[in-house]
This record gives C-alpha cells, structure tokens and sequence, in this order.
C-alpha cells in the first residue's frame, strides 16, 4: 500500500512538470526579449569593454577590438573605451585594468589621427 502511495506522489509530479512545460513551451510561450549588447547596464558594458581591452592587450589587434567595440555600442569605439575608463575608476577598478583600458584608448586615438577621424 505504502509503494503505492508513493508512485501515485511521483507519477503526479511527472505529469504535473511535463502539464507545464508543455503549456509554457507550446501553447504561451514568452516572446524573446531585447538581449543585443547595447542593452547592457553600464557596469556590465564597462566589463564588456574591459575584456576587449584584455584581448587587444594580448594580441595587438586593433581592428578586431574596433569590430568588438562595435557590436556593443553605436557608439564611436574610442568615446566607449572612454566612458569604460570613467566607469571603471568609479567602481574601483585595480589600476592594471584601467592601464589596459587606457592604452587601449591611446590606440585608438592615434588610429584616429592617422586615418583624419576627428576625436569626439
């Protein structure tokens, strides 16, 4: 009798679980929400930038951390390294990670008086 009441508990719990997601997958699903990087809250997109800054100070390409910056913001790339660097000091980010953010931005600043860009 006992086993019996336990089988019906796991049984129920199955068609119980297996009742929702169908219901939550099939019949109401929720539509997508905006997740594009520009949605990023700014301490979040200060890492994003962070980690760019991570990659061009491993490898030196600086045209793949333009392409980066890019798919984070519409913003210029050099005005979003700065405002990471803003960013960065106010949350008490260690001084390496602001060095690499601000060599990341000399970078891109000299990019810019190369190509004639004017610096915003």
């Amino acid at each position: 009798m006992r086993a019996r009441r336990w089988a019906g508990f796991i049984l129920s719990i199955l068609v119980g679980l297996a009742l929702g997601l169908a219901y939550g997958w099939l019949a109401n699903p929720q539509p997508p929400k905006d997740t594009s990087l520009n949605g990023l809250r700014a301490d979040y997109r200060t890492d994003a930038v962070l980690m760019v800054a991570e990659a061009y100070h491993a490898d030196s390409s600086l045209e793949l951390a333009q392409t980066r910056l890019a798919e984070l913001s519409g913003d210029p790339a050099l005005l979003v390294v700065q405002q990471a660097i803003i960013k960065g000091g106010e949350l008490g980010y260690p001084r390496a990670d602001l060095e690499k953010l601000a060599a990341l931005a000399q970078a891109l600043e000299k990019a810019s008086a190369v190509s004639g860009e004017t610096a915003p």
